[in-house]
C-alpha cells in the first residue's frame, strides 16, 4: 500500500475535525489557568487524531458490510466513505485491521494521558469516544442509522476533545470548555448534515434513518442554515455573558464561509454534484471556526480585554 492510499484509507485530512477541537480546549485552559504544557497537547493531539482513524476505517468497514457505500451513487471527496473498499484498491479485511491498529493506539496515548492526569477522567472520555465512534456504524447499536449519529458527531468530535484537551492540561474540568464546545459542536454538525443531504437515497435505501433523511432534502437545507447560525448566536451570547471572551468573537471573520455555504446548500439541495463546493465550503468554515475560536483564547491571554 502506497503513503498515499494509506492517507487517503484513514480519510486522514479530515483529522483536522478532531485536532482542532482539541487544540481549542488545550487553549481554553491556557487562558483559564495561564499554562501549557506542550507534551500534554502534542500527546492529546496524536490520540484524537488516532481515534479518528480508527472511527473513519471502522465506519468504511461496516458501512461496506451494510452496503450503504456500495448503494451511493452521489459520493464525493466529503461525503461517501474513502470508497478504497468499492474501488477495489483496499480489502475489506485490511480496512478493519487497520481500524484495530488504530484503535490500539489510541489506547494507548489514552492510557498514557490517563496516568499523567489526575482521576479517571481521561480514561473515561476515551472510553466513551471509542464505543460510541465504533458503534457509529457497527452492529447491534448502528447509532448513525437511529437518528443518533448527529449528536455522536457533537459530543465525539467537537465536546469530548475539547473538554479532554482541557483536562489533560488543568487536572479538571471547567464550564468555560464545555461553552467553548458548543460553536465546535455546531461547526461540526453542520459538516455531518451537509454531507449527508447527497446521501439520502443511498441512506434511505438501507435503512439508515439520519435526521437528514427524516427531514427530506428541502428541510435540511433551513435546518442547515440554524445550524451555521447557532454558531454565531451561542458565540455572541456566550462572550456578552461574560463566560468566553470578547477575543473570541474573532469567529465572526468566517461569516463570509459560512453565507457561500448556505447559499451553495440553497441553490444546489437537489443536485448532488452540483452541492460539493458546498460541503467543501463547510469543512473549510468547521476548521476556520475553530482556529478563530482557539486564536481567541490565546488573544485573550496576551491581550486581555
Amino acid at each position: 500500500m502506497t503513503f498515499k492510499l494509506f492517507i487517503r484509507t484513514l480519510r486522514a485530512p479530515f483529522f483536522t475535525a478532531t485536532t482542532s477541537a482539541a487544540l481549542l480546549g488545550n487553549l481554553v485552559a491556557l487562558w483559564r489557568t495561564g499554562e501549557l504544557n506542550p507534551w500534554m497537547l502534542l500527546l492529546s493531539l496524536a490520540g484524537i487524531a488516532a481515534l479518528n482513524a480508527g472511527v473513519n476505517t471502522a465506519n468504511d468497514f461496516f458501512d461496506s458490510v451494510s452496503g450503504n457505500d456500495e448503494a451511493n451513487r452521489n459520493f464525493s471527496p466529503f461525503n461517501g466513505g474513502s470508497r478504497v473498499i468499492q474501488d477495489g484498491l483496499v480489502s475489506r479485511r485490511t480496512v478493519g485491521l487497520i481500524s484495530l491498529v488504530s484503535f490500539l493506539i489510541a489506547g494507548g496515548i489514552g492510557v498514557t494521558l490517563w496516568l499523567l492526569t489526575p482521576g479517571n477522567w481521561i480514561l473515561y472520555l476515551g472510553l466513551f469516544g471509542l464505543v460510541t465512534g465504533f458503534f457509529y456504524s457497527a452492529p447491534p447499536f448502528k447509532l448513525g442509522y437511529r437518528g443518533l449519529g448527529e449528536f455522536v458527531v457533537a459530543l465525539d468530535v467537537a465536546l469530548l476533545p475539547v473538554l479532554g484537551g482541557y483536562y489533560v492540561q488543568a487536572g479538571t474540568f471547567d464550564y468555560s470548555a464545555l461553552y467553548a464546545g458548543i460553536a465546535a459542536a455546531f461547526l461540526i454538525v453542520g459538516v455531518i448534515w451537509v454531507n449527508q443531504i447527497p446521501d439520502i437515497e443511498a441512506d434511505a435505501a438501507v435503512g439508515k434513518r439520519t435526521l437528514v433523511v427524516r427531514l427530506g432534502a428541502r428541510r435540511s437545507r433551513t435546518a442547515f442554515a440554524a445550524i451555521v447560525a447557532a454558531v454565531y448566536v451561542s458565540s455572541l451570547v456566550l462572550a456578552l455573558l461574560g463566560v468566553l471572551p470578547y477575543w473570541t468573537l474573532i469567529v465572526f471573520l468566517t461569516l463570509p464561509l459560512a453565507v457561500g455555504a448556505v447559499r451553495g446548500v440553497f441553490s444546489n439541495y437537489e443536485q448532488p454534484r452540483a452541492l460539493v463546493p458546498a460541503e467543501g465550503k463547510t469543512v473549510q468554515l468547521q476548521l476556520a471556526g475553530n482556529l478563530a475560536l482557539s486564536l481567541g483564547f490565546a488573544l485573550a491571554v496576551l491581550i486581555p480585554l
